[in-house]
Protein backbone atom coordinates (compact mmCIF):
# COMPACT_ATOMS: atom_id res chain seq x y z
CA UNK A 1 0.00 0.00 0.00
CA UNK A 2 1.04 3.75 -0.89
CA UNK A 3 0.28 5.76 2.51
CA UNK A 4 0.43 9.77 2.48
CA UNK A 5 -0.07 12.04 5.21
CA UNK A 6 -0.54 15.91 4.79
CA UNK A 7 -0.12 17.49 8.24
CA UNK A 8 -2.90 20.38 9.35
CA UNK A 9 -3.25 22.44 12.15
CA UNK A 10 -4.81 19.86 14.60
CA UNK A 11 -4.44 16.79 13.04
CA UNK A 12 -2.83 14.83 9.95
CA UNK A 13 -4.88 13.47 6.82
CA UNK A 14 -3.83 9.91 5.64
CA UNK A 15 -4.67 9.02 2.36
CA UNK A 16 -3.93 5.35 1.54
CA UNK A 17 -3.64 3.56 -1.66
CA UNK A 18 -3.53 -0.29 -3.21
CA UNK A 19 -5.61 -3.39 -3.02
CA UNK A 20 -8.22 -3.38 -0.43
CA UNK A 21 -6.23 -6.05 1.33
CA UNK A 22 -3.26 -3.60 1.84
CA UNK A 23 -5.52 -0.80 2.19
CA UNK A 24 -6.98 -2.77 4.92
CA UNK A 25 -3.84 -3.90 6.71
CA UNK A 26 -2.61 -0.55 6.18
CA UNK A 27 -4.93 1.40 8.44
CA UNK A 28 -5.22 -1.30 11.02
CA UNK A 29 -1.46 -0.89 11.51
CA UNK A 30 -1.79 3.20 11.44
CA UNK A 31 -4.88 3.02 14.06
CA UNK A 32 -2.42 0.38 16.25
CA UNK A 33 1.11 3.02 16.08
CA UNK A 34 -2.10 6.10 17.00
CA UNK A 35 -3.86 4.48 20.07
CA UNK A 36 0.04 3.77 21.00
CA UNK A 37 1.39 6.95 20.80
CA UNK A 38 -2.58 7.94 22.51
CA UNK A 39 -1.54 5.69 25.55
CA UNK A 40 1.78 7.30 25.96
CA UNK A 41 1.10 10.87 26.00
CA UNK A 42 -1.80 9.95 28.39
CA UNK A 43 0.57 8.06 30.74
CA UNK A 44 2.79 11.60 31.08
CA UNK A 45 2.41 13.88 33.53
CA UNK A 46 3.72 17.51 33.95
CA UNK A 47 4.00 19.52 37.03
CA UNK A 48 5.29 22.29 38.00
CA UNK A 49 6.43 23.85 41.28
CA UNK A 50 7.63 27.17 43.24
CA UNK A 51 10.93 27.13 44.63
CA UNK A 52 12.88 30.62 46.28
CA UNK A 53 15.72 31.55 44.73
CA UNK A 54 17.50 31.03 47.62
CA UNK A 55 16.77 27.44 47.64
CA UNK A 56 17.74 26.79 44.52
CA UNK A 57 21.13 26.06 44.99
CA UNK A 58 20.15 23.21 47.40
CA UNK A 59 18.04 22.12 44.69
CA UNK A 60 20.42 21.83 41.47
CA UNK A 61 23.69 21.02 43.67
CA UNK A 62 27.36 21.61 43.66
CA UNK A 63 27.91 21.08 39.78
CA UNK A 64 24.48 19.72 38.84
CA UNK A 65 24.89 17.10 41.55
CA UNK A 66 21.69 16.97 43.16
CA UNK A 67 19.38 17.43 40.68
CA UNK A 68 20.73 15.10 38.48
CA UNK A 69 20.56 12.46 41.25
CA UNK A 70 16.57 13.73 41.51
CA UNK A 71 16.33 12.90 37.95
CA UNK A 72 17.87 9.42 38.42
CA UNK A 73 16.11 8.78 41.49
CA UNK A 74 12.54 9.82 40.52
CA UNK A 75 12.40 8.98 36.68
CA UNK A 76 11.73 12.54 36.09
CA UNK A 77 13.10 15.39 34.52
CA UNK A 78 13.60 18.62 36.04
CA UNK A 79 13.99 21.64 34.79
CA UNK A 80 14.74 24.89 36.67
CA UNK A 81 14.20 28.43 35.53
CA UNK A 82 16.19 30.97 37.32
CA UNK A 83 15.58 33.90 34.27
CA UNK A 84 12.20 34.35 35.82
CA UNK A 85 12.42 35.98 39.28
CA UNK A 86 11.69 34.90 42.89
CA UNK A 87 10.58 32.31 42.96
CA UNK A 88 12.16 30.21 40.82
CA UNK A 89 9.85 27.80 38.61
CA UNK A 90 10.68 24.08 38.62
CA UNK A 91 9.24 21.63 35.83
CA UNK A 92 8.77 18.34 36.24
CA UNK A 93 7.95 15.77 33.49
CA UNK A 94 7.47 11.96 33.19
CA UNK A 95 5.25 9.25 34.23
CA UNK A 96 2.89 9.93 37.75
CA UNK A 97 4.98 8.29 39.19
CA UNK A 98 7.70 10.04 38.51
CA UNK A 99 6.13 13.47 38.98
CA UNK A 100 5.02 12.17 42.28
CA UNK A 101 8.85 10.94 43.40
CA UNK A 102 10.88 13.77 42.22
CA UNK A 103 8.20 16.12 44.28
Amino acid sequence: AKVSIEKLDDCCKVQISGTPEQVDRARKMIISIADEGQSIRQAEARDQMEVPLSMVGRVIGRGGDTIQRLQRESGAQLDVNTNDGDPCLVRISGSRDACSRAR
